[in-house]
């Protein structure tokens, strides 16, 4: 996968900023201090006429970069972009600095220096490193930067030649470094007489000239996922050992001045690349077949995926012990009906992947994404099209090889062309990520699904009943998140992007008072609403009144388990009739179980060596249901339901369903104003219900009983179910909260 970057030189070249600077010292005084890693950090290719959209989008970025480029011997090149020489690096540095942005420079200038001779880039590349007038001008013009930023005195990233390292292993046919021709000392150049003519000997000469002039420079070498002969980014065979791939690769980048370097200093970092394009725009110019496609599974079923990319990034860091960086990752999305596949808004999952698994990125050993559109016409988070907001008519846009069925149904406000997925998202992410240093509370709910078909929309709704103002963040798996903020009395939603799916689901509160949580999911033509809960409401054992995997339509019935302290509990969950199922969930973690096809009956009992959360998650026909288990401790002589209806058109079943979690054997009686009061007798540990003859409807439902009994209402209308616990006297309260009301959605 090469990089044709293509950048507008005119326009940067008419950029003159006037501000004057002290000439550099021939040795830098400063030390490079270590970048960012407590976190994950994000950043994105930015030029000197853009950087008013990084400052105005309200996200504290951690990198900005820019190419250096058009060549060494060209009079076209970076040094020439502002006056006097070399000042552009300048300007960039500063403005970096001055707006809380650590710089990065992508120095990519072999290739396009002159002559430039191949009917390749690797030729090409090789022809200038092996000349000596280029490479004594390749010197002078890395100088002239280290010179440059060691002016700056701050912490500046240089990123050495993109493309090339990988083009160099591939010359050496399984060498090392040294195996490989380059013009070191042969060039005359002053700096690096002495060193080897080779490949090694070149990247140690670029280390020496760091460490005469900019010691506070990190020098970033590149890692190329197709450099081993197997393009790991690409490649579909299930196969491919992404760690031998790896392994041969940092071999190679030890061997050119990673593992030492005689000479001075080692490289800081290692920088790789996904793609120069976004994946729609391959799809449309045929490059996808049945061995090679730039569309990665995001179920990490298939390959290409993201597995097997950060498999080969934790190899990469292990093998060479330095920080990683994810380069011009593609910007386009699956999110915006802004990407309708034209140009400036090609769909692509990376980065809504990264966003959702931004843990995982950073356990692999990735300190930063910094995102970039490599080519024109492919997705930016500028108005790079200069068509303002867009959302194509309001039309989804299907893009079934990206499988995207018509999945990109948000409604964007922002000009970007990427809809403003970037702004949003990556805000989304340093919000929640500055929130989670402090938890003054937490409540939790068992999944999030908005990924699975069928799933419209999963939302997490916050209400605040208090006085003063509560913020804070919602996490899902402990990767996702999104922030939140909600005024005295008011109530919020937020949403994950889309592909996000998992559980835990927490609530954190990291300002202000406690605040009610629920979870509203629509679900085909479906909806279900769950209030979330608290560490306090976890129990050992716990119960739901039925399980159903073999009435018709019951398509599916799971018991999750959210364990939210701090050991790991054994869980059982039995069902009479059925062969228990055993999970162990860990700390913070989430499971379910299920029983076979064909199973049916109650109760389902849930018990745990820890204090555990449960729900029934029921799918029935084309809707969805989810349910909380309940203790003993929540078991009552007296409870209500407040209406029952076997009379309204539609209303197939309602059944109210008693279960006795105590040792004693409970007479029910179930009554309904105007209807014949329903007896039933309920052994201990055991599960019952009773109805009332069709036609029969009013409420409130009471269930009575000598012995504490937990009581649910299981309904059926058309294709839809609902289950819903009946409340006891000691739950009623002066003022209740409901957190949203609808009469006006289609």
């Amino acid at each position: 996968m090469n990089i044709k970057a293509v950048l507008a030189l005119a326009s940067i070249a008419a950029l003159n900023l006037g501000v004057a600077h002290a000439a550099a010292p021939s040795q830098a005084a400063a030390v490079a201090a270590a970048l960012p890693q407590t976190r994950l950090e994000f950043g994105v290719a930015n030029d000197p006429g853009n950087l008013g959209w990084m400052t105005a989008s309200g996200v504290p970025w951690g990198y900005r970069y820019q190419y250096l480029s058009a060549g060494v011997n060209t009079n076209q090149g970076w040094e020439t972009w502002n006056s006097p020489t070399g000042a552009f690096a300048t300007y960039y540095m500063d403005a970096s600095s001055a707006n809380g942005y650590l710089p990065v420079f992508s120095y990519y200038e072999l290739l396009q220096s002159n002559p430039s001779t191949g009917t390749n880039e690797s030729d090409r590349d090789y022809s200038n490193l092996n000349n000596a007038s280029t490479m004594a001008a390749y010197y002078a013009n890395f100088k002239l930067l280290m010179q440059k930023a060691g002016a700056y005195g701050k912490t500046v990233v240089v990123q050495v030649e993109p493309d090339l390292w990988g083009y160099l292993q591939q010359r050496a046919s399984g060498g090392d470094a040294s195996t490989v021709s380059a013009s070191v000392s042969g060039s005359g150049f002053a700096d690096v007489a002495g060193i080897p003519n080779t490949a090694q000997g070149f990247g140690r000469a670029l280390l020496k000239i760091r460490d005469l002039y900019a010691t506070n420079a990190q020098l970033a070498i590149h890692a190329s996922g197709w450099a081993n002969g197997t393009d790991i980014d690409s490649s579909t065979d299930p196969t491919v050992n992404a760690v031998a791939v790896a392994d041969a690769t940092a071999g190679f980048l030890n061997s050119a001045g990673i593992a030492s370097n005689p000479y001075g200093s080692t490289w800081d970092l290692v920088f790789n690349d996904l793609d120069d394009h976004d994946a729609a725009w391959w799809e449309q110019q045929g490059r996808d077949n049945a061995s090679f496609t730039h569309w990665w599974d995001p179920s990490n079923t298939t390959y290409p995926n993201f597995t097997r990319y950060l498999a080969w990034v934790a190899e990469l860091k292990a093998k060479t012990g330095r920080p990683q960086v994810a380069w011009q990752v593609p910007v386009g999305n699956q999110y915006f009906l802004t990407m309708n596949n034209t140009c400036g808004h090609y769909q692509d999952n990376v980065a809504p992947y990264f966003m959702i698994h931004a843990s995982d990125l950073f356990s692999a050993g990735l300190i930063a994404v910094l995102f970039g559109a490599g080519n024109q016409c492919q997705t930016t988070y500028l108005d790079g099209a200069k068509d303002g907001v867009t959302n194509n008519g309001g039309a989804p846009t299907t893009d079934a090889l990206g499988g995207c069925i018509a999945c990109n149904t948000h409604t964007s406000t922002a000009a970007d062309d990427d809809g403003g997925y970037l702004r949003q998202f990556v805000g989304q992410y340093y919000a929640a990520a500055n929130c989670l240093g402090t938890v003054l509370a937490r409540s939790f709910l068992n999944w999030y699904d908005n990924a699975s078909a069928g799933m419209v929309a999963d939302n997490i709704h916050i209400l605040n009943p208090g006085a003063g103002t509560s913020s804070g963040c919602v996490t899902v798996s402990g990767q996702a998140v999104a922030s939140w903020s909600a005024g005295p009395g008011q109530e919020t939603y937020v949403t994950m992007p889309r592909g996000t799916i998992g559980g835990p689901v927490t609530i954190i509160v990291s300002s202000g008072g406690a605040v009610l949580a629920s979870q509203r999911v629509q679900f085909n033509q479906s909806f279900n609403e769950v209030w979330a809960q608290t560490a306090a409401q976890a129990s050992t054992t716990s119960f739901v009144n039925w399980y159903d995997k073999a009435s018709a339509g019951m398509l599916n019935d799971n018991i999750h388990v959210l364990n939210p302290g701090g050991t790991a509990a054994n869980v059982t969950v039995s069902l009479p009739g059925a062969t228990s199922q055993m999970l162990s969930v860990a700390p913070g973690a989430e499971s379910y179980a299920t029983f076979p096809q064909g199973t049916i009956g109650g109760p389902v009992t849930i018990t745990s060596d820890q204090p555990v959360l449960a729900s029934q998650r029921v799918q029935f026909q084309q809707t969805f249901n989810e349910v909380w288990a309940q203790s003993a401790t929540q078991a009552a002589t007296t409870s209500f339901v407040n209406w029952y209806d076997k009379a309204s058109a539609g209303m197939f079943n309602d059944n109210i369903h008693v279960l006795n979690p105590g040792g004693t054997a409970a007479s029910v009686t179930v009554s309904l104003p105007g209807a014949s009061s329903q007896m039933l007798s309920v052994a201990p540990g055991a599960e019952a219900y009773a109805n009332f003859p069709q036609g029969t409807i009013g409420g409130p439902v009471t269930v009575t009983s000598t012995q504490p009994v937990l009581a649910s209402q299981r309904v059926q209308f058309n294709q839809s179910f609902n289950e819903v616990w009946a409340e006891s006297a000691a739950q009623a309260a002066t003022t209740g909260h409901l957190n949203w009301y609808d009469k006006a959605s289609a």
